[in-house]
């Protein structure tokens, strides 16, 4: 069976699992990638062809301007070469597949089947949509009538013609436009033969634009955990990277503003009067580094905060989280998480990607602190602290979540059976 990504890029932790598909009986991988970074991708992702044991094709990547989505050139030509059972796409990709005549020759003529890699990170169910919607337009302004004299509008205020204007016309026009939207998203979804997705709320979120559930296949998400093991007890041979330090808590994700390393900032500045020598390690890179620092010296912790940069290399990275004592995912994100949770860490976080909900058991081998409240973050970090004994035991909590039930193996397990259903065509 053969099965072609088409994904916008290369990036570390993804290559590593299509190795490990790629290396399943039965199945080949091709891998269409774009020349330059994919218009896609977020800033401070890794793209590299390092751990690819799978066919690569180098495409040029283009801007459809009429609708803004992304196309492959040439990819018609590498259909009939490559001769695919499956195509997996991006949300961002599949528009080409649904438009493009040649493409859509082409899959039809062959009998590609198309599997949508849909990500429901901050997508609402249709209705829920509709009346976020409808909120949120309501509070547009008006222009019309800001644009009259004073007196006028005032008038006309006053006699809630305003409103009236808005609701009837206004108001009615951008909801109109808006459901437009929504049900071209309703048609890209349903045009897929099959998703995969990484949290169960898939079947609730893409059942309600029309996605029967049996075409909905949950893998969930994880690094290439084998590795990581394996590199964990190399490891435990060697001396600490750092001397060691019971106050030391690790971010490991990329500097953007949803990750709020800036809440982990704060909460060094807020409590390490109480907790001598606290100390955050922040592995990562991105756009807000620069601004993170500049807070570092406002606060005057920019020796209690160390920036690692980018750490790729497996056994460095193991040996920076496994010298802290607590991982702390501030904001957003995800797979960050499966990375502490292999070297042993107990695990703080809040509203992430939907993944913590499998992987962080409150009481367990984390916690979680509410949304955005800074007092909260501080008071989960100092219970940790305080509590020595309980946080190693839900460290070790955490690796026996990603030893028994989400790790490398089960989720290309889930992988394999997706495509094997839908290129057999045993789903309805």
């Amino acid at each position: 069976m053969r099965i072609l990504f088409m994904l916008n890029g290369l990036t570390h932790y993804f290559n590593l699992l299509t190795s490990k598909i790629n290396e399943q009986p039965g199945i080949e991988i091709f891998y269409v990638y774009p020349k330059e970074i994919s218009a896609a991708m977020g800033e401070g992702v890794l793209h590299t062809k390092e751990g690819v044991n799978f066919k690569l094709v180098e495409l040029e990547e283009k801007v459809d301007k009429s609708n803004g989505s992304l196309y492959y050139k040439g990819l018609s030509s590498v259909l009939e070469e490559m001769k695919p059972d499956v195509i997996m796409v991006a949300e961002t990709n599949i528009r080409s597949l649904m438009y493009d005549e040649q493409l859509k020759k082409t899959i039809k003529k062959q009998d590609i089947k198309v599997i949508l890699k849909s990500i429901p990170f901050r997508l609402k169910q249709y209705k829920e949509e509709i009346e976020y919607a409808r909120k949120e337009i309501s509070k547009l302004p008006m222009p019309l009538f800001n644009s009259l004299p004073v007196f006028v509008g005032n008038f006309l205020k006053l006699l809630k013609i305003d409103k009236l204007y808005k609701k009837a016309f206004l108001d009615k026009k951008a909801l109109k436009q808006f459901i437009e939207k929504l049900d071209e998203r309703k048609k890209i979804f349903n045009y897929a033969d099959a998703h995969v997705n990484y949290v169960e709320e898939a079947y609730d979120i893409y059942g309600s634009y029309g996605v029967p559930k049996e075409k909905i296949f949950v893998t969930f998400n994880s690094p290439d955990t084998d590795t990581y093991f394996a590199v964990k007890e190399k490891i435990k041979k060697l001396p600490p990277i750092l001397a060691p330090n019971p106050y030391r808590i690790i971010h490991l994700s990329r500097l953007v503003k949803w990750k709020r390393v800036d809440m982990l900032v704060q909460a060094v500045a807020n409590i390490r009067h109480t907790y001598p020598g606290m100390e955050l390690l922040v592995v990562g890179d991105g756009p807000e580094k620069e601004s993170l620092k500049e807070m570092t010296r406002e606060l005057k912790v920019e020796h209690a905060v160390n920036f690692l940069g980018g750490v790729y290399d497996a056994e460095m990275f193991g040996r920076y989280i496994m010298c802290s004592s607590i991982y702390v995912l501030a904001g957003m994100g995800g797979l960050s998480i499966n990375d502490a949770m292999i070297f042993g860490l107990p695990v703080i976080c809040s509203v992430c990607d939907g993944t913590e909900k499998y992987l962080v058991k409150e009481g367990y081998n984390g916690l979680f602190f509410r949304e955005g409240n800074q007092k909260d973050l501080e008071d989960k970090i100092s219970y940790l602290f305080d509590n020595p004994q309980q946080s190693a035991e839900m460290g070790q909590h955490s690796v026996h979540i990603i030893e028994e039930k989400i790790n490398i193996n089960t989720v290309v397990d889930r992988y394999v059976k997706a495509f094997k259903a839908v290129a057999e065509q045993k789903i309805a």
